[in-house]
């Protein structure tokens, strides 16, 4: 009898797909009339050969495009039936491994392995062993189903001892990819290199198996790619750069059959897992360059869900090196492709991409709402796959409590079988005593009858009486309960109606607890707006008030030296002045010009730090130089009023200033010290570090400010002062910008200041940051 080839099982795979997705695009009608016709056909053909399985065969497959499952089994274990009957043994294989293939789809474990085992005792009867490694394949595609992974690997190794006698190379190869997808998911991947190894010397041995080449190669680029470092260890793998270059290896053996086979669908995948081979290599051209050959494969061969994945994998290549729009881009485009596909995968990590790289954009809500997508659809995967493992369980626990039951129920039938043998000979004693019974009692029976007659009339009436009063009793029970009934339904009906108000007055409660909350929530925003708007009302009145002062100085202060300064020239012009004369307007001059420039200055920079954009450069900085030479350009003023300055701040105190401002509020400072303090006085610069902060401290023995002063200077907020001057002790016009200048330049630097009197004068206060 000819050999069962591998072509027949595929075929027979076929059928079972065929049966389990019924084609819904068909109509019901049509289908419907047509196993009607296969049933009529069957249903007159009396004979039991061979053509009537061939018509039960049909009924059943016409049962699968109809969905019937139960017809299904029912219609093959009769197909099977009549096999047996007309000794038709390999199609009795071909039907259990059907039936064993359609259980095997449903995962009923038990019944796929019981039909399975049949059809491997059918075609070892038959002597045909490609058929029995076969179904031994199937076997171990089963276990791998349901995660019974050292039963898969002992299935297909009996399958794979069979190949190696029969010389079915091709099949052989096949159980060596079902391993080495075994321990790649047991994680050992030294082991799983071995037979993918083997399985790559059959393609190239045989009769060069383009194809097998291309998947085999890649799955061993994916071993040394996921292999932990002691199984790369076992490999005889050092390093990552030794990995890597084996992964790239195998990817172009993969590459360059998978060219030649012109299967685009795997050179989508090995360009893909080229790239990031080449990424982690440190090859970002190359990697670049293989990411968008894949994504051209996928797209011009519309493979949506390689594309899908090619673009996903591109943007996570461009959001590692910055490059955000395009990923985003990108991503959008995947996440547009698998829209109306079932692939919660592929969705998971688009969606965790596009997060990724909208928060490298720092656009965080987009990027958390798609980590919330992300999260829903991982908890969504959990999910299911707590439901498979479920299944499993439930699958083995069916297993076994099946077993259980099937041997509980043989002891119960031997049990059963003493029992009654026991009952039969008490029966039989029975008999025999009551046949002694029966000759002594006939001479009794002519009295007993008419006893009996008697007793039979009495009877008769009492049933009457008894079912006149059971009537009566039902008529009152049926009415009681009728009644009670009633009842219960009024109750039920008020329960309904309390539960129902209620549920209102929660509902109501709830609304206006709701509406209470939100006008308190309004009223608390709206009275911290109107506290912004009044402070900064305020604050706008209060700089309006500054700038019309410093105008009113400005304006007055910028006409006197104007003035002097045409006088003087028109007395130049005419050269009737004396020498001692020139030279003491020219004094005077420069000393109201000197003045001019001061409050220029001032002016201007004050103006500057309230512009927008106003940048503020901040060093380490050793404040020890700018104090000194502050100190020195003040020298000549104070010593015309016999006023002593002492420079206390240390070399290499070091703190966070912009220079020009720090050297302008020292200017400030120095120049107010010098306006306020009488002749014969004294000027101190100090400095105290702390662990996070320098102090610098400007005292004179002036006069001091006044309380009102000191609060308004200390106040927290900007301080206000501007455009307010008082003279010095001679005399001295100041500009009113000093202090407001310290005060602003201070916080621009993050630093803070303030003033006190110590008793004899006044003392400033700066303090500054240390560190950047």
């Amino acid at each position: 009898m000819p050999k069962c080839s591998l072509r027949k099982i595929i075929l027979s795979i076929c059928f079972v797909l065929f049966v389990l997705v019924p084609f819904q695009v068909l109509s019901q009608s049509p289908a419907q009339r047509k196993l009607d016709s296969l049933l009529n056909v069957l249903n007159k053909y009396p004979k039991e050969d061979s053509l009537k399985m061939v018509h039960t065969r049909n009924v059943a497959r016409q049962y699968g495009v109809l969905g019937n499952e139960q017809k299904i089994i029912d219609y093959t274990d009769l197909a099977i039936k009549i096999a047996l009957k007309n000794d038709l043994k390999q199609f009795v294989g071909h039907s259990y491994i059907r039936l064993g293939l359609f259980y095997h789809g449903k995962l009923m474990r038990s019944k796929a392995e019981a039909a399975y085992n049949k059809a491997i005792d059918a075609y070892k009867g038959l002597n045909l062993l490609d058929d029995v490694g076969g179904v031994y394949l199937n076997l171990g595609a089963l276990y791998i189903l349901v995660a019974d992974y050292p039963s898969g690997i002992a299935a297909n190794q009996q399958a794979i001892d069979i190949f190696l006698k029969t010389g079915n190379q091709t099949d052989l190869a096949s159980c060596y990819s079902n391993i080495v997808f075994i321990y790649n998911i047991l994680g050992q991947h030294s082991k799983s290199l071995q037979f993918a190894e083997k399985a790559l010397t059959i393609f190239q041995r045989g009769n060069n198996n383009v194809r097998g080449i291309a998947v085999t190669t890649h799955s061993m680029a994916n071993i040394y790619k996921s292999a932990s470092k002691e199984e790369l260890l076992k490999m005889g793998i050092k390093t990552s750069e030794e990995q890597f270059a084996f992964v790239i290896k195998y990817l172009t053996i993969a590459e360059r059959s998978a060219r030649i086979e012109n299967d685009p669908g795997i050179l989508a995948g090995v360009y893909e897992d080229l790239g990031d081979a080449y990424d982690h290599a440190g090859k970002k051209a190359d990697a670049l360059k293989a990411f968008e050959t894949a994504v051209k494969y996928s797209s011009e061969n519309e493979l949506t869900t390689d594309l899908a994945s090619n673009l996903n994998r591109l943007s996570n290549f461009y959001i590692k090196y910055g490059e955000t729009d395009k990923a985003v881009k990108l991503l959008n485009q995947a996440l547009e492709l698998i829209k109306h596909e079932d692939n919660l995968t592929q969705e998971r990590d688009i969606y965790l991409s596009l997060s990724n790289a909208l928060a490298k954009n720092k656009n965080y809500d987009q990027a958390l709402s798609y980590y919330q997508k992300y999260i829903s659809v991982k908890d969504r995967i959990f999910n299911q796959e707590k439901e498979k493992e479920l299944t499993r369980k439930a699958m083995q626990l069916d297993f076994g409590v099946r077993e259980n039951e099937y041997v509980l129920k043989q002891r119960i039938t031997d049990g059963e079988l003493k029992q009654q043998v026991l009952v039969a000979a008490q029966q039989q004693q029975q008999l025999k005593l009551r046949q002694q019974q029966l000759i002594l009692s006939d001479q009794e029976k002519s009295l007993q009858r008419l006893d009996f007659l008697r007793k039979q009339a009495e009877l008769q009436g009492e049933k009457k009486m008894q079912a006149a009063n059971f009537e009566k009793a039902q008529l009152v029970s049926k009415y009681a309960a009728i009644k009670r009934d009633e009842q219960i339904g009024k109750q039920e009906q008020q329960i309904k109606f309390d539960q129902r108000l209620r549920l209102f007055l929660y509902l109501a409660i709830a609304m206006v607890l709701t509406i209470a909350g939100i006008i308190y929530f309004n009223q608390l925003r709206t009275r911290k707006l109107n506290r912004i708007i009044v402070e900064q009302k305020q604050e706008l009145e209060q700089l309006n008030k500054v700038k019309d002062k410093i105008f009113s100085v400005v304006s007055h202060d910028m006409r006197t030296p104007v003035n002097s300064l045409i006088s003087f020239i028109n007395l130049l012009e005419n050269g009737t002045i004396e020498q001692e004369k020139l030279n003491r307007y020219a004094a005077s001059l420069k000393n109201s010009l000197s003045y001019t420039s001061t409050m220029m200055e001032n002016l201007l920079n004050w103006a500057a730090s309230q512009m927008d954009g106003f940048y503020t450069h901040l060093e380490l900085l050793d404040i020890s130089p700018i104090a000194h030479e502050s100190v020195g350009s003040f020298k000549t003023i104070a010593d015309a009023k016999g006023i002593k300055l002492i420079n206390n701040i240390q070399e290499g105190t070091i703190c966070t200033a912009d220079e020009n401002m720090i050297t302008l509020i020292f200017r400030n400072l120095l120049s107010n010290a010098v306006k306020f303090t009488p002749d014969k006085g004294t000027i101190t610069l100090s400095s105290e570090v702390g662990e996070r902060s320098v102090e610098i401290s400007i005292s004179d023995t002036g006069v001091g400010m006044s309380q009102a002063q000191l609060d308004h200077f200390n106040k927290v907020g900007k301080y206000m002062g501007g455009g307010l001057t008082t003279p010095g002790t001679n005399n001295e016009k100041g500009t009113g910008l000093g202090l407001l200048l310290c005060r602003t330049f201070t916080l621009l630097m993050n630093g803070n200041i303030h003033a006190n009197n110590n008793g004899k004068g006044t003392t400033f206060v700066i303090s500054l940051q240390k560190q950047i």
